[in-house]
């Protein structure tokens, strides 16, 4: 532990984007395992003992961070002549469940209505991580855009987010539409906040400087959610998202606006149009098959393309 938050301040604070993501890797992941060890007395068999659960679980991002991060713990470790040999050196990708490359996990209708309903059933599941999880379904936005958001960015009763440049990893701002069910879900959300953030951190860990809620959370929802579902990945959400507007008839050019995606080539330069009112309806119709699927029935949302001629 002590080595640790020396690596932070020295190595992480001040010189990533986001160093609570490093702090809440190392809290659930690490830590725990061999917080309390000798520096000298880590072992590679400890080191198995931290990844293998990840990779049991099918968290092969979540275990690739953890790897690269310990890694990265005991090589310097080693710069500070703590150590002669890196107990994680020996760790591969193979280790943790092969090859790290894309994914194509995407939960159909009927594993978002069981999804849903193992959200309301499983005891003790936290509300905060239901709204964010069905909120990144519903705005097809990156976890971290939707965790460091603050309610200055939102005009709910516009339906609007207004998520700035410095937030977004195209770094380019962009006005989001907001559906009737996902201002629902936010308006509960602010009624359970206490700071700026609309998902504030529930709890401090050591090195943990923001006010907004951890990388790890809604990894550690997903873990203790009661399900039969073949493992996802809270990034899964985003492709799902993208797979069903493709299903719901939305055009690609508007499909990937809603993911806010950067045009290539000759596009980025000369059209510059958001397509607002076509992203409204795409995620509007997108909303609609969420709802359905929190009520259990995915089958009544029809696509954009038969709703009387309206296209996206």
């Amino acid at each position: 532990k002590a080595l640790y938050a020396e690596f932070f301040a020295r190595q992480i604070e001040g010189r990533r984007k986001e160093p609570g993501q490093v702090a809440g890797v190392f809290t659930l992941h690490v830590l725990p395992i061999i917080g309390d060890k000798l520096v000298s007395e880590v072992r590679p068999a400890d080191i198995d003992r931290l990844l293998l659960p990840l990779a049991e679980r099918g968290v092969i991002q979540t275990a690739k961070k953890a790897l690269q991060l310990t890694k990265a713990l005991f090589d310097y470790a080693m710069k500070r002549h703590l150590i002669t040999a890196n107990p994680a050196a020996p760790f591969n990708w193979a280790d943790i469940g092969g090859k790290v490359g894309p994914r194509s996990r995407v939960l159909s209708r009927a594993e978002m209505v069981a999804f849903f309903k193992a959200m309301r059933e499983t005891p003790n599941f936290p509300p905060y991580a239901a709204a964010a999880l069905k909120l990144l379904l519903a705005l097809a936005v990156r976890k971290m855009e939707l965790l460091t958001a603050t309610w200055d960015q939102f005009d709910l009763k516009a339906g609007e987010w207004h998520l700035p440049a410095e937030r977004t990893k195209t770094e380019a701002a962009i006005r989001i539409p907001l559906s009737p069910w996902a201002v629902a879900i936010l308006q509960e959300q602010r009624a359970r906040g206490y700071n700026g953030f609309v998902f504030p951190a529930l709890r401090f860990s050591p090195g943990k400087t923001t006010g907004y809620m951890g990388e790890t959370s809604l990894n550690h929802a997903l873990y203790i959610l009661q399900s039969s579902l073949p493992a996802f990945t809270v990034h899964d959400l985003r492709r799902t998202a993208r797979t069903h507007l493709a299903a719901l008839g939305v055009a690609p050019y508007v499909a990937e606006m809603c993911l806010n995606h950067k045009p290539q080539g000759i596009e980025a330069v000369y059209n510059v149009h958001d397509y607002f009112e076509e992203r409204r309806a795409a995620l509007f119709a997108l909303s609609d098959l969420l709802a359905e699927c929190e009520k259990g029935d995915a089958e009544k949302v029809i696509p954009i393309r038969q709703r009387g001629g309206q296209k996206a």
